[in-house]
């Protein structure tokens, strides 16, 4: 797949004054079947949404939807927060689905600043929470630009600084994705359980059942942005700390890849650190307690090797 360049444009609703003024019903409900079939937003009923920005980009467009903390508006920093996949394939994980409500979300973005002390805004993927968009077609390059683009919306329309990258599983490709398109502006990132290595991901799973991938993700796409193939694409910023967090048993995405992606973003001459922790659930993949837990220690300016010893207590069984 050609590399493109960064988005062009980023344009919100935000902008207009009206669009200022309004609100968000606490109690409105994102149905799961959207999940699979999509959802459609035009530009002028995005303006209408408190919480929402329209991007642009070589893509295509999007509304995406978020969900911020009380502190966010002219904060210095903020964690701006990935959530991973709500689809096995192109059904619905419905156990991963039970806080699909604005009040939800709202108030886990308000404990998430509490506890971790740092403004939080929970992005919606394309196609989930109220986002327009397919999430069937996730990890391709759309779902990526439009997440980046998202950022810079959300930041100019709440005043925010710089930028600090979280995610889990799904949501930790996105931040690896976002990496490798340029910005500037990060102060820290950090992925749990992150599928880097798209591709070669599905390859040792199915490989795994003794059966073959055919070049293709788990969506059945096959021109997804493999995001360890653009590493290239990192800028150089000695300031930006960054941290993969996995657990060598996880059986979703495998630790070797995350390791191996790390292990290019070194090489390419940027500050890394993989760390091992201990993933919840059979799979040994739900990490993402101990991310935000990362995050929030690195925005508080915690020297790396504190912060590395504060996660592996963190993650310790009871």
């Amino acid at each position: 797949m050609k590399r493109a360049w960064l988005p062009i444009a980023a344009l919100l609703c935000a902008f207009a004054a009206p669009c200022r003024s309004q609100t968000v019903a606490a109690d409105e409900i994102f149905p799961a079947n959207d999940l699979a079939a999509g959802k459609t937003i035009a530009r002028d009923e995005c303006s209408r949404l408190a919480y929402a920005v329209w991007v642009e980009h070589q893509y295509g467009s999007e509304c995406i939807r978020y969900f911020p903390s009380p502190g966010v508006d002219r904060a210095g920093q903020a964690n701006f927060f990935f959530h991973g996949d709500l689809l096995d394939g192109n059904f619905p994980i419905w156990a991963a689905y039970t806080d699909n409500n604005a009040k939800t979300l709202f108030a886990y973005a308000k404990r998430m600043e509490a506890t971790h002390g740092l403004p939080f805004v929970y992005v919606a993927r394309p196609g989930t929470y109220g986002s327009s968009g397919r999430h069937a077609e996730r990890r391709r390059p759309k779902e990526f630009y439009s997440m980046n683009a998202a950022v810079d919306a959300i930041k100019a329309k709440h005043g925010i600084g710089k930028v600090l990258l979280s995610g889990q599983s799904g949501g930790a490709t996105i931040v690896g994705a976002i990496l490798t398109l340029g910005r500037t502006d990060v102060l820290c990132a950090v992925g749990t359980s992150g599928g880097y290595a798209v591709l070669e991901r599905v390859e040792l799973i199915m490989n795994r059942a003794g059966r073959t991938a055919a070049g293709k993700d788990s969506t059945g796409y096959s021109d997804v942005y493999d995001v360890i193939k653009y590493v290239s694409g990192i800028r150089p910023d000695p300031q930006r700390r960054i941290f993969v967090i996995g657990d060598p048993l996880d059986r979703m995405t495998p630790f070797s890849l995350q390791k191996k992606f790390a292990d290019l973003v070194r090489a390419a001459g940027h500050e890394i650190q993989v760390v091992e922790a201990r993933g919840t659930g059979p799979l040994h993949h739900g990490l993402r307690p101990v991310g935000l837990l990362a995050v929030g220690l690195c925005g508080r300016g915690i020297p790396t090797e504190e912060l590395i010893l504060k996660i592996h207590s963190a993650s310790l069984p009871d």
